[in-house]
């Protein structure tokens, strides 16, 4: 690629022994590799990022350290990194990775992140994990963020901090918690406005952090306002099965059965919420609702 061309992005898809001289300008600053094997890499320009995923061997050698910012990559069974020569002994990253592994075997899923960190810089290879709001980053910029930023030492102890799988399970799990909640949150507010879609979406979302009967039973209510009984019930008889005393689901599986004109067991379901809640209006009207449909539909039936 000659230093006068210009494109927006650059993809490598199953390559096989072959080499890549990247003199030119990338818009994006971003260079894909994908299922390439025996692949060589000179980049020539500063690159923003280089992502390879399911690559066999793959080495990649710039011309200067400061035209690496970031590598990300995940299932590559060779990954060396050259700085100035390719003929000069380079970094196995894949051995990095391998570290973090603790021991055990590769995951295809695992993605981890290889850039310079500290000063004077080195290069860290870190395993990406999701924050809150749903965004990679590792374990060491989550130490870092609670702890104000990059003071001295702080680098080298989260860098340590990384090989702890039991302190690396137990932020995933804090940020898992945060973001099933900010997605509920967000599903909350579209259902108020009356956005059934969007807050079925975020409700959705929330559950695939952490599955809750509160999140499906709000989910189930999305669903009735979408005409989707039959997704409402699902979602209803899931929550009760997490917790067989929340009322709203029960609320909402009268509702749901009411719909698809299953009015006895609409009635008993219907009975049951209001037997927990006696002064709750809304299920005292859906219940004689209920009762009307079902004492007409056996009108019909003598």
């Amino acid at each position: 690629m000659p230093a006068q061309t210009v494109l927006a992005k650059l993809l490598l898809e199953g390559c096989t022994t072959c080499t890549l001289h990247l003199r030119g300008r990338l818009l994006t600053s971003h260079l894909e590799v994908w299922t390439c094997d025996d692949v060589a890499v000179h980049v020539g320009s500063p690159l923003g990022t280089v992502q390879a995923d399911g690559c066999g061997a793959l080495r990649l050698i710039y011309a200067d350290a400061t035209h690496l910012m970031a590598i990300v990559h995940a299932d590559v069974d060779s990954l060396h990194v050259h700085i100035g020569n390719e003929h000069t002994n380079g970094i196995d990253v894949v051995a990095a990775s391998a570290a973090q592994q603790q021991g055990e075997a590769p995951k295809p899923d695992v993605q981890f992140i290889t850039r310079w960190v500290g000063t004077p810089p080195v290069l860290l290879t870190e395993r990406v994990i999701r924050d809150a709001a749903d965004y990679p980053t590792t374990v060491r910029e989550l130490l870092e963020l609670r702890q104000g930023g990059c003071a001295p030492g702080v680098i080298d102890a989260a860098t340590q901090a990384v090989r702890d799988p039991a302190l690396e399970d137990a932020l995933q799990e804090e940020m898992r918690v945060k973001r099933a909640d900010q997605q509920r949150e967000q599903g909350n507010d579209a259902f108020r406005t009356g956005d059934w879609a969007t807050a079925a979406v975020k409700y959705t979302a929330s559950l695939d952090a952490k599955r809750a009967a509160p999140v499906l039973s709000n989910r189930a209510a999305a669903f009735l306002k979408l005409g989707k009984p039959d997704a409402a019930l699902a979602d209803a008889v899931a929550a009760l099965e997490l917790e067989p005393g929340h009322v709203k689901a029960r609320f909402r599986h009268g509702l749901a059965l009411h719909a698809l004109q299953r009015y006895a067991e609409a009635g008993a379901s219907l009975s049951a919420a209001l037997a927990a809640e006696p002064g709750n209006a809304q299920i005292r009207d859906a219940l004689r609702m209920t009762e009307f449909a079902l004492a007409r539909e056996r009108r019909k039936e003598a």
